[in-house]
């Protein structure tokens, strides 16, 4: 390898990015002509794929380090988003169901409607079982319930929504 490999990695570099960034937006005559600017480069043939090779592992250096930072940031906003469904939770049971409101913030709660929840599939009974698919009718359960019947293995809950800004 010569003294100058710096300048051939540099020139290579260049380049490559140009080349690149020209395969990037599409424009293929520019492409060509970053190919050809890279085959007139006055380098011996070995030094040129070795600096391509470098060059390659760079880019692919950056790109796990790049994709172990985005995988870290997922993992941060996901317990970030935790943190803050506890946060809400919390807030809520001070309020108490109250609504609160400052000059910089607004507390309020929505009552949703009643939804059913499935506590044991298995002990739901088959009149509530859709045709073909085997599907629970959340539906007829909900109006069984609401019609004072009890349905084995499902309840109504009615959830409240705390809405903070």
């Amino acid at each position: 390898m010569t003294d100058d490999i710096f300048d051939i990695l540099t020139a290579v570099e260049e380049i490559a990015n140009d080349m690149a960034t020209a395969e990037d937006c599409g424009d293929v005559a520019a492409v060509e002509i970053y190919k050809h600017e890279l085959g007139a480069l006055d380098i011996d043939p070995k030094e040129k794929i070795e600096a391509l090779c470098l060059k390659y592992k760079n880019r692919q250096h950056l790109i796990e380090a790049i994709e172990a930072e985005a995988d870290a940031l997922t993992k941060r906003a996901k317990s970030l988003k935790r943190n803050n469904e506890n946060l809400e939770r919390f807030i809520g049971q001070l309020c108490d169901g109250r609504k609160f409101e400052t000059a910089r913030c607004k507390v309020t709660f929505r009552h949703n409607p009643p939804s059913v929840q499935i506590l044991d599939e298995s002990a739901i009974p088959e009149k509530y079982w859709k045709a073909g698919k085997p599907t629970i009718s959340k539906s007829d359960i909900k109006d069984a319930l609401e019609n004072g019947a009890e349905v084995a293995g499902a309840v109504l809950v009615s959830k409240v929504t705390t809405s903070i800004k």
